[in-house]
């Protein structure tokens, strides 16, 4: 008998949680894992096209999420209990079996399957939360029926928070690649979008101050200053309208600083194929819990350079594929891009272990795998 999920999410816009929800709920749909995937009724266009291309069902409904903007927080308060009866007739009606919910803030859908005799799995997809989420983390916490952390990083996180989740049901689950997706085999293909010459340098992610790039666009400066190397800077990912002024002070950053060798891209779908067409990826992210650009750049067969995020120091230590540097430290940043630059070598070695590794521990089958098998254990409970 199929296990019938329903995943939520609160962020329709786009980042890695969305690649994974869509990813994961294509791999089970021929494994008796019934996935409908509900997200908000705005802002949502792109995630519904990729959910609705991959015949999964869907399902749009006024979702506020909680936010620290007063007018938008006011309007959360007073839609949260009407939101909260909404998810549990939906329950009921259609009686699922789980409630996959997506990010500490989604405490609705684990309030909605308390009250509707469902199971509820608390997905966590980061390690760092406002103290005012953690402490209603802490009190939901404790009606959820299972957690999925996407790194050790976050699961020691969240524990933190509240000890007592460790008694329940929970597994650590990195986020997948379509490994076949992202692959080195598409260099073959002599696929060309990016016309400037030298060596190419990528970094992806939607445009905002969790990601770094003010670190990246001073960690350009500093390599500009100390290589004659022709080097061109490619910066991957949407503006969303309460990030404009996060993308402005950049900009304005780039000038300052005289950063004439990067480009902003904007959003992208074909980041597969610029993965191919770079020779080094740089993650300079502040925050991140699982950060698939990097897991895609490791199965692209990249070197890659990453601040110390999620699991990324304890992956790239043991299986020797990249470089890692401390969040916010230009400097640092810098002299890792750079000893990339002058070590033909080094990179050769980089670009064959990100691949293995990618292949071990990141491919979709093998996560889906883990996500089967833990629906079905709380499922039977």
């Amino acid at each position: 008998m199929a296990i019938k999920v329903l995943n939520i999410t609160e962020e329709g816009r786009g980042g890695g949680p969305l690649k994974r929800i869509k990813d994961v709920a294509q791999k089970l749909m021929d494994q008796d894992i019934e996935t409908t995937v509900l997200f908000p009724n705005k802002e949502s266009d792109v995630f519904k096209a990729s959910l609705e291309e991959a015949s999964i069902p869907v399902i749009e409904m006024s979702m506020h999420r909680l936010t620290k903007t007063k007018g938008l927080l006011l309007v959360f308060l007073v839609t949260f209990i009407p939101e909260v009866i909404r998810l549990i007739q939906l329950i009921r009606k259609n009686k699922y079996d789980i409630i996959l919910c997506n990010g500490s803030w989604q405490i609705k859908g684990v309030l909605a399957a308390k009250f509707s005799n469902a199971k509820s799995i608390w997905i966590q997809n980061d390690s760092y939360q406002p103290k005012i989420v953690a402490r209603l983390f802490k009190f939901a916490s404790k009606r959820a029926d299972a957690f999925v952390f996407v790194s050790e990083r976050t699961k020691e996180f969240y524990s933190s928070i509240n000890p007592q989740i460790l008694n329940k049901p929970n597994v650590i689950i990195q986020s997948p690649v379509d490994i076949e997706r992202f692959s080195p085999d598409l260099r073959k293909e002599n696929t060309k979008t990016l016309s400037e010459d030298g060596i190419k340098i990528l970094s992806v992610g939607y445009i905002n101050n969790n990601k770094g790039f003010d670190t990246l666009i001073r960690a350009i400066h500093e390599i500009n200053n100390n290589t004659t190397e022709k080097i061109h800077f490619y910066i991957a990912g949407p503006v969303f309208d309460n990030q404009q002024d996060y993308y402005d002070m950049l900009k304005h950053l780039q000038k300052e600083l005289g950063v004439d060798n990067l480009t902003f891209l904007g959003m992208r779908k074909d980041i597969d194929i610029l993965l191919n067409e770079v020779d080094i990826y740089v993650c300079s992210s502040d925050f991140e819990a699982s950060p698939i650009s990097v897991w895609e750049a490791l199965s692209s067969a990249l070197p890659v350079v990453s601040t110390n995020v999620g699991d990324v120091e304890k992956i790239f230590t043991e299986n020797d594929c990249g470089i890692v540097v401390a969040s916010k430290k230009p400097k640092q940043l810098s002299l890792a891009v750079l000893k990339l630059l002058q070590d033909n070598n080094l990179r050769t070695r980089y670009s064959k272990k990100a691949r293995e590794t990618a292949l071990n521990l990141f491919s979709l089958e093998a996560v889906s795998k883990e996500y089967k098998k833990f629906y079905e254990l709380i499922a039977n409970q």
